[in-house]
């Protein structure tokens, strides 16, 4: 009898054990279904089981802006800026956020912090949003507004449920 032992990854790929961008076939088309499945991995997808590929649609702005997230993050992670568990942590925050807001939520500009951290950024004209993802799966939301100088800031921990007064700070950059 033989036994085999499952990864983590393998349950995302069930038919064959084998991510969609190795199996055997069209070469391109393969690429294709890896970018087109970013959009489609479970909330809690983990990031070190998949290796996307260069292809990013670029006919879709806000599909393309997602599948370059999701390649950053991955990078960031292989690179050791960040961890496995914050990439994770904050690839679920982003989907959360996107969800939350309906799916009318723009893609954050993101970037790794001096600790191990990440922090997402959203502008529009007068309005600048933050979210700080630490590696304890904790955040802060800060909200500036240029204009008058008035702040807003909450603690959250990632995973929790998303509050109206989130909502309101977080819609003046949609």
């Amino acid at each position: 009898m033989t036994s085999t032992i499952m990864t983590e990854c393998d349950k995302y790929y069930p038919e064959t054990g084998i991510p969609p961008s190795k199996r055997n076939g069209n070469v391109k088309q393969n690429e294709k279904n890896t970018a087109n499945m970013i959009t489609a991995y479970p909330e809690n997808f983990p990031l070190n089981c998949v290796k996307p590929t260069p292809f990013i649609d670029e006919t879709d702005i806000e599909v393309s802006r997602r599948q370059k997230l999701f390649l950053y993050l991955t990078t960031i992670m292989e690179e050791g800026d960040i961890t496995k568990s914050t990439a994770n942590i904050a690839w679920d925050a982003w989907r959360r956020l996107y969800d939350f807001m309906e799916k009318r939520l723009p893609v954050p500009d993101a970037g790794p912090g001096p600790d191990g951290q990440l922090l997402y950024v959203w502008d529009k004209g007068i309005h600048h949003f933050e979210m700080e993802i630490f590696p304890d799966n904790h955040a802060e939301f800060f909200y500036l507004n240029r204009e008058t100088d008035g702040t807003w800031e909450l603690d959250y921990i990632i995973g929790n449920s998303l509050n109206d007064e989130i909502k309101k700070w977080l819609g003046l950059c949609v």
